[in-house]
């Protein structure tokens, strides 16, 4: 008979069980990949680990090792070289000066565009040669009429390349002011050869329309890039013969998109002129009857309902008479006693604001624009 101390055969086999099975482990949680190797490890059982090294260096091929290191240091190398944007942009500089085909050499300059985008990048970018790279295919373009779809698509890229590397990077849009090429000069010559062409074009030719717009917009985009909240270079552009006359020309011709990068780029010149005590451009401005080709793009884009064109237009008028000095007093004074507000039909426009239902965005941002020109 089993007295109240002993213990039954169940109770103590069950004990005896969980005395020589293993102990599970929680593992803790871990905050790097080092704690986890460590704390494995440290819970490993040596010996085993002992044997499993051994048995897997016996199984290692000597010479395969070293072809699979040898393989691993040529990707990388390779990796490092494909992940240095500087490196890759000078393998591209050097690729583009010779023969491609269109579609590899369309693909690198458009590969360089992404690559110039950081400042540090175009900085080098003109340090390898790059201006000289886009100064030699700007000058070959020559008379842009016989040009095909192809030619336009990749000099499209170029100025985009020229612009993005030039945008909001003082030290490029210097480099570029004392190159032998004189981008701005043939930018504009290449704008004036577009803008004549589109006048003349042939309505059945639409492809070749719209590619020549898409370029035009390029060279305004590069040009706008190269002038941006620069003055030496906006003085620079001023004093070029004709060249404030060209601007002036293409708003008062171009399509409604044209006329959106013109008034874009000149708002931008004006305030960085204004800012620095400066006068040239707007008196150039109105030498070539700005004001006037300012209120008629007004009038006809309010009538055909273009209203970011509008947006622009009206932000202009904001500019120019929003300063209380000379030639900008003179300027407003002319707009005020011609009633040329109201004969842009302003009086329509307040209409639309008013009652209009589609472009309601528009609209309503038209209506902040209005409240805050003061005539």
């Amino acid at each position: 008979m089993l007295n109240s101390n002993s213990k039954g055969l169940v109770q103590v086999e069950q004990e005896q069980n969980q005395n020589t099975r293993p102990q599970q482990m929680n593992p803790p949680r871990f905050n790097t990949i080092d704690d986890l190797l460590h704390w494995g490890i440290e819970n490993s059982d040596p010996e085993v680990l002992r044997q499993l090294a051994q048995t897997q260096r016996s199984d290692i091929d000597v010479e395969e090792s070293k072809a699979k290191i040898k393989w691993l240091n040529e990707q990388m190398a390779q990796f490092n070289m494909d992940h240095d944007l500087t490196r890759r942009a000078g393998i591209i500089i050097e690729k583009l000066n010779n023969d491609l085909s269109f579609d590899e050499t369309l693909d690198l300059w458009i590969e360089l565009s992404d690559l110039v985008e950081d400042i540090d990048v175009a900085v080098d970018f003109t340090k390898l040669g790059g201006l000289d790279l886009v100064g030699r295919k700007l000058q070959a373009n020559g008379d842009m009429s016989s040009w095909s779809l192809e030619d336009l698509e990749v000099t499209e890229a170029v100025a985009n390349v020229l612009g993005v590397c030039s945008q909001n990077n003082p030290e490029v849009q210097g480099k570029v002011a004392q190159h032998q090429s004189d981008f701005i000069v043939k930018i504009l010559e290449n704008i004036n050869q577009l803008s004549e062409l589109q006048k003349n074009a042939d309505a059945s030719a639409k492809e070749l329309f719209n590619m020549r717009q898409r370029l035009l917009k390029k060279y305004l985009f590069a040009l706008s890039c190269l002038l941006s909240a620069n003055i030496n270079a906006i003085q620079s552009f001023v004093q070029k013969p004709n060249a404030v006359k060209q601007i002036v020309s293409l708003l008062s011709l171009g399509t409604k998109d044209v006329r959106v990068k013109i008034l874009f780029l000149l708002n931008g010149c004006l305030s960085v002129e204004i800012e620095n005590n400066k006068n040239d451009l707007i008196r150039q401005l109105e030498e070539n009857k700005f004001t006037e080709t300012l209120f008629n793009v007004l009038k006809e884009s309010i009538e055909l309902n273009q209203y970011e064109l509008v947006e622009k237009s009206l932000n202009m008028i904001q500019e120019l008479t929003c300063h209380d000095v000379e030639p900008y007093k003179t300027i407003k004074k002319h707009i005020v006693d011609d009633g040329l507000m109201k004969k842009a039909g302003i009086e329509d426009l307040k209409q639309k604001i008013l009652t209009g239902t589609e472009d309601r965005g528009y609209l309503d941002c038209l209506k902040d624009v209005l409240a805050e020109i003061k005539l």
